[in-house]
């Protein structure tokens, strides 16, 4: 067993242990032995956490601790605990896997990538719910390693106040990663649950954040309302099976491919008559809108010219 796993047992004891004794010493504050006893196990505690923190760093492994803080009561549903770190987890693999292949619309990280940004649980400790994981981090001599560059986007990402900004991570990290932080943050919203969050290297805070409940659901409301729209001019030949100047709708029809209707655009002007069934070569304003709080994506299509076959 390596020593940074033996130091694992041991806190995972010690925490045990305190928790009992603090019960205990609640139920009788004038129990000198109880105090002393608690007293020795919290500076147990404190120099295995350190020692934790050391072996780790030894072990090029990166330390995350996660406290999840209810402000109005301490009850945590295993729906919350459980959806709340998935959703971290997701997110992480997201990011990494964006940085490793490229950003994506609806990213599918491989099992390696899954594999090399899986959060393994160390212990848990005091204060509201405290969880602390690790995860193995090969160092670089220069630069940034790509977990060290997710972790830093992560927390980039979770100070966003302007759509642009959305807009900017979408286009670095993909809409799948701000679809994975706004699934994470809104089970934070939903059960009002606030998020106390640093990662470590040795006793270093490298990258810290408090999300208040309250932040969490600004920024689920911030992504609900981020839209990305892309236009593009397209030429293509088929069949005319409806058009209405009236109306200013039209209907394309081709042999190996779907159907296209829409509306014809402001500028759209035909000098002969649109003769039904007919081919043409239809100049096309093709505009995809996709929605970040669900990476869906709305496809509509306005014809700028007619030009018969």
């Amino acid at each position: 067993m390596s020593i940074l796993l033996e130091i694992r047992d041991k806190l995972r004891d010690t925490h045990a242990a305190v928790a009992r004794l603090e019960t205990e010493f609640a139920g009788d504050k004038n129990d000198a032995g109880l105090g002393l006893m608690l007293e020795s196990l919290l500076q147990r505690q404190k120099s295995l956490e350190s020692a934790f923190l050391e072996a780790a760093y030894r072990d090029q492994i990166e330390v995350c601790s996660y406290r999840l803080i209810k402000e109005h009561d301490t009850n945590f549903p295993v729906a919350a605990l459980g959806d709340t770190l998935k959703g971290f987890q997701t997110w992480l693999t997201t990011i990494f896997d964006a940085i490793r292949t490229g950003p994506k619309e609806k990213a599918r990280p491989s099992a390696e990538m899954v594999q090399q940004t899986t959060l393994d649980f160390g212990y848990a400790f005091a204060g509201s719910l405290g969880l602390v994981f690790t995860i193995p981090n090969e160092r670089l001599l220069i630069g940034e390693s790509d977990l060290d560059q997710s972790i830093d986007a992560m927390f980039r990402m979770l100070h966003s106040q302007r759509q642009e900004e959305l807009a900017d991570f979408a286009h670095a990290y993909g809409v799948s990663a701000i679809r994975r932080m706004y699934d994470w943050a809104y089970t934070h919203a939903r059960y009002a649950i606030s998020a106390d969050i640093k990662w470590r290297r040795r006793e270093e805070i490298r990258k810290e954040v408090l999300l208040q409940a309250p932040e969490a659901e600004y920024l689920c409301r911030l992504i609900d309302s981020t839209n990305e729209i892309e236009g593009e001019e397209i030429t293509v030949i088929g069949q005319l099976v409806g058009g209405d100047t009236a109306t200013n709708r039209f209907h394309l029809r081709f042999p190996d491919s779907p159907d296209i209707t829409g509306e014809m655009a402001e500028t759209f002007s035909y000098s002969g008559d649109l003769i039904l069934d007919r081919s043409y070569r239809a100049t096309l304003l093709l505009t995809k809108t996709i929605h970040y709080a669900t990476d869906s994506e709305k496809t509509d299509y306005q014809l700028l010219a007619l030009t018969p076959i």
